[in-house]
């Protein structure tokens, strides 16, 4: 409320001092000076619309991103529930080799890497190493002493993968970490660039401050014919 008294203020201030610059404009009545203003406040006025339905436009862009952001963070907690539940089912004893013991510690892993966000890169190399590695995927990381020394896995650098136990269910996790890494990219795709705009809009409320100033000023004008 009290910048719209402040944007009067302005407005009726700029109308008396235009009013004493141009006053040989006003009487007589200068109508080519006129049309100049009344062209001034036409662009004016398109510019004011075009301004506002670019704010409209990233009302709704920022109303898309948090809408998609939103689904992608109920997704990304869906993948840890379900992993949790996987991690729960498979508690193996010291019986166990070591193939089994090094596939229950995959999901223990990557349910750890999941705790710093869906935003973090790290769980996306591991399952692109995982893929790789496990299910020999072609164009991914697979096993290297990087790779082992960067992950923590596997323990035992001379795990045969194909004796690699819970493969399906670790598929089908890898699958929805797929999906979420899709649906991440798609969701950076949308996210708004804020930049600061403060200049641009002081010179545009500077111009219109004056354009309806002029604009009071020709209706003064025109009266006083």
């Amino acid at each position: 409320m009290t910048e719209i008294l402040l944007d009067l203020v302005a407005v009726i201030i700029t109308f008396f001092i235009l009013k004493l610059v141009f006053r040989n404009k006003i009487s007589p009545y200068h109508a080519k000076f006129w049309s100049v203003v009344e062209t001034i406040w036409l662009v004016s006025s398109f510019t004011g619309v075009s301004l506002g339905l670019y704010e409209v436009h990233k009302v709704r862009a920022q109303s898309a991103f948090l809408e998609t952001e939103e689904k992608v963070m109920a997704e990304f907690e869906d993948v840890k529930v379900n992993l949790y539940e996987e991690v729960e089912l498979m508690q193996p004893d010291n019986t166990v080799g070591d193939n089994v013991k090094e596939s229950v510690q995959w999901f223990h892993k990557v349910a750890t890497m999941l705790e710093d966000g869906y935003k973090d890169n790290k769980w996306r190399k591991f399952i692109d190493y995982t893929r790789g590695f496990v299910f020999n995927e072609k164009g991914v990381s697979h096993l290297t002493d990087a790779n082992v020394l960067a992950f923590d896995w596997p323990k035992n650098e001379h795990l045969n993968p194909a004796d690699i136990v819970y493969k399906p269910e670790m598929r089908r996790t890898i699958d929805k970490l797929l999906n979420l890494e899709a649906d991440t990219t798609k969701l950076d795709k949308l996210k708004p660039v804020n930049k600061p705009e403060f200049f641009a809009r002081y010179i545009f409320v500077l111009f219109f401050t004056v354009a309806l100033a002029l604009k009071l000023l020709k209706t003064y004008a025109e009266y006083m014919r």
